[in-house]
């Protein structure tokens, strides 16, 4: 669905999102740790300074039972990140 402000998500998930993920079928091991880079940003809109980002993407994130439109919780600390899908409200 398009609305004059961009994309919008689907109000129900895909097929794939309603099966079982891959902790079900015990193939999780292999995606217990991943190595990424921290990037970067800018907000062209203020000329602001880079500042740093982190993207997460990839079809590793579907076969553990993240679909779009998922919400999330992030905690942050000087020494980590946790990204935990938000409880349903």
């Amino acid at each position: 669905m398009v609305s004059d402000r961009g994309f919008m998500p689907q109000k129900t998930q895909p097929e794939s999102c309603t099966k079982r993920s891959a902790y079900a079928h015990g193939s999780a091991a292999k995606y217990q740790s991943r190595r990424l880079t921290i990037s970067y940003a800018t907000d062209e809109s203020r000329h602001s300074q880079p500042f740093p980002m982190l993207r997460l993407r990839g079809f590793w994130m579907k076969e553990l039972g993240w679909c779009i439109g998922d919400k999330v919780q992030v905690r942050a600390t000087s020494k980590s990140i946790v990204v935990r899908k938000a409880p349903l409200i």
